[in-house]
């Protein structure tokens, strides 16, 4: 019986038979947009809701922790030496403290998704669909710029969604929805500026190798943010993570420099790996 509802199936997908159902495709209406970008953000959909949606689900349950966590540490004052010790600069005895500590847990979570994206564009040379692409009037730089703003409209879309999943746990949590949502924007800062190393890397190197290097740079960053305070390394050694220059937007405190370093290398990505793409466009 289901070897012939299976031929019954797999026969209405011949390219003679018409089919009454489709399957649901990308909403290009409703993004207002059409081409190689809405082309390439279908493709990154999937991605950015799996994302979104498994870091939205983590991050809401540790931020409905925050405020039993700051009431149990603030009535110990050696937890609370001992925590301070490990994490300095956090304030453990409110709950803007703890979720501070958990965006900077996050962040590696947040690169190593955007890495994803970046491998996801990549694959269209890697896997040999590039030439086919190309074969309608569409350059190698239109397909870089195209794979990256893609890349980052995923970012922002996974990034929207873990906002409000902490929010929503914040809330839960006795702390601030608004400044949680707010502060958790810093996960999408970093993440477009890793789309923009790997998108430069894959212009002006290899598609290849593209993603393999941001998830370097990710690691690299997140060891140096983490180990760099507690071990007593020298500042400037703490200072090359990019992470460390966005503040502590959880509480607030926000650093302007870090907010245009991650916006500047995102674009600056982008245009550069353009320019390096152009160089081996069959055109020229």
């Amino acid at each position: 019986m289901l070897l012939a509802i299976g031929v019954e199936l797999f026969s209405r997908r011949d390219l003679g038979v018409t089919a009454g159902l489709s399957l649901p495709g990308l909403p290009t209406d409703l993004l207002g947009v059409r081409g190689p970008i809405a082309r390439a953000f279908g493709e990154q959909l999937p991605r950015a809701l799996a994302w979104g949606l498994g870091m939205g689900l983590m991050g809401a349950l540790l931020a409905s922790l925050v405020g039993p966590f700051a009431d149990q540490i603030g009535q110990d004052s050696t937890i609370t030496k001992t925590f301070g010790t490990v994490f300095p600069g956090f304030d453990f005895t409110t709950a803007g403290g703890w979720l501070q500590l958990y965006v900077a847990l996050f962040y590696i979570a947040a690169g190593f998704a955007a890495t994803t994206f970046v491998s996801k564009w990549a694959s269209d040379e890697t896997e040999g669909r590039l030439e086919e692409l190309l074969a309608v009037p569409m350059s190698r730089a239109r397909w870089v710029i195209a794979g990256g703003v893609a890349a980052v409209a995923a970012t922002v879309l996974m990034t929207v969604i873990l906002a409000l999943a902490i929010g929503l746990g914040a809330s839960a949590g006795g702390a601030a929805a608004g400044d949680a949502i707010l502060g958790a924007a810093s996960l999408g800062l970093y993440g477009v500026a890793i789309v923009g190393v790997g998108v430069a890397v894959g212009g002006l190197w290899r598609t290849s190798l593209a993603a393999e290097i941001a998830a370097l740079v990710v690691v690299a960053t997140y060891l140096i943010d983490l180990l760099a305070p507690p071990l007593g390394l020298p500042d400037w050694f703490h200072q090359l993570a990019l992470t460390a220059h966005l503040g502590q937007p959880m509480v607030g405190q926000w650093d302007t420099v870090g907010i245009v370093a991650c916006v500047v290398i995102a674009v600056g990505g982008i245009l550069i790996g353009t320019w390096g793409m152009s160089r081996r466009d069959i055109s020229r």
